[in-house]
């Protein structure tokens, strides 16, 4: 099974992936990239680039890239259909063209089993008033209420809820993220969030094979 140690480090980064899609940029959450960068370095610099990311960060830094048009980005990519650059990150939408629909049951039956409530969460204003159950930020969000789950559990219970993790990840979250990356990051490009989508879709599957890795090791112990 996994350490304590590293289903926190999991959860906090399903926090961290959350907030990219569930809040407004803001100078602290920027503050707060430039402080998480040097660790996704760490875990991602030999399968992605991080020179772009850097660019952006200079440019902040340098006053040449202003906080409101990160914020414009963000209206753009997901709140603004006449923007050109639209692409709301919700599973029904992307995976089957439609809204409110068996995924979005699914996943909301699923969050009241575990007594997760997405609502709660530190949300968009815009997001909220949505409340749908299959939008990224939500379900990332899940996935790290889950990890906060597993550490407050004994053994048993904590291999039940790695199961939950791997259906979310298989049966949602990879597929989903995998078909949005297609169309999201050529219209995201110069963006931040072109880059968190790459970078997500490298810890979603990265983080899937950890947990079935430490599935292996438990048996085979």
């Amino acid at each position: 099974m996994l350490s304590i140690s590293e289903i926190t480090a999991r959860e906090q980064l399903y926090q961290f992936f959350a907030s990219l899609f569930l809040k407004e940029p803001s100078r602290e959450w920027l503050e707060g990239l430039i402080v998480i960068t040097p660790y996704l370095k760490e875990l991602f610099a030999d399968e992605i680039s991080f020179q772009e990311w850097d660019q952006l960060i200079d440019h902040y830094l340098k006053g040449s890239l202003k906080i409101e048009e990160i914020q414009q980005d963000f209206y753009d990519l997901f709140f603004v259909p006449t923007s050109g650059r639209y692409l709301p990150a919700v599973e029904s939408i992307v995976l089957y063209n439609k809204l409110w629909g068996e995924t979005e049951v699914e996943l909301a039956k699923r969050y009241e089993q575990t007594k997760f409530i997405p609502e709660q969460l530190d949300i968009f204003p815009s997001i909220r008033q949505l409340r749908m159950s299959d939008h990224l930020g939500y379900e990332l969000g899940y996935m790290a209420y889950l990890c906060n789950m597993e550490t407050h559990s004994r053994m048993e219970i904590r291999q039940q809820i790695q199961g939950e993790e791997i259906e979310m990840l298989e049966d949602h979250l990879i597929p989903f993220v995998k078909r949005y990356a297609e169309t999201f990051i050529p219209i995201a490009s110069g963006t931040f969030y072109g880059l968190f989508v790459q970078l997500l879709e490298k810890f979603l599957e990265t983080d899937r094979q950890m947990i079935l890795t430490s599935e292996v090791n438990c048996y085979g112990e």
